[in-house]
């Protein structure tokens, strides 16, 4: 069933199965499948046109909620557009920026959906590139457990 999970996600995301990465993914959990003896020991016992087809009738109902969430901490260096990658991931202004200030002084978080997709990101205050300065970025980056829960994460770097 994590194949057609993966799959439906990717049809949100606007990705066909026929992508490198997708594709990659897919091949990579079907390993996974066979090593844990899930199907039996079977080579394709679930096949990747079943997974496929039981993705499209899910998605096409729309009565079964893709229970899925993405976590993304986004860092970078001060003033290179964190909250506004933020912004612009939403379709909205969640985060007030300004191109002649530093926006961001402590780490928030902001949750919302995407395309179906539960997601929160955390925004953090910019990295300075000093040695003098990477106690601070040291505390920035300390903070990630206090943001952990049972999602996915990702870290994006600016």
């Amino acid at each position: 069933m994590i194949r057609v999970k993966f799959l439906r996600l990717a049809h949100r995301l606007g990705q066909t199965p026929h992508n490198v990465v997708v594709a990659q993914v897919l091949y990579r959990l079907g390993l996974a499948e066979q090593l844990r003896g899930r199907n039996g020991g079977r080579v394709g016992a679930f096949s990747f046109d079943r997974a496929s087809a039981m993705a499209e009738q899910l998605e096409a109902s729309g009565n079964e909620p893709l229970d899925f969430a993405c976590t993304i901490m986004v860092l970078g260096k001060t003033g290179v557009g964190k909250s506004a990658t933020i912004n612009s991931i939403f379709d909205e202004v969640k985060f007030n920026t300004d191109a002649f200030q530093m926006g961001t002084k402590k780490v928030q978080d902001v949750v919302g959906t995407v395309q179906g997709i539960r997601v929160r990101v955390i925004d953090t205050p910019g990295l300075l590139p000093s040695w003098s300065d990477q106690r601070q970025n040291e505390k920035i980056l300390g903070c990630e457990p206090l943001y952990q829960e049972n999602s996915s994460r990702y870290c994006v770097v600016s």
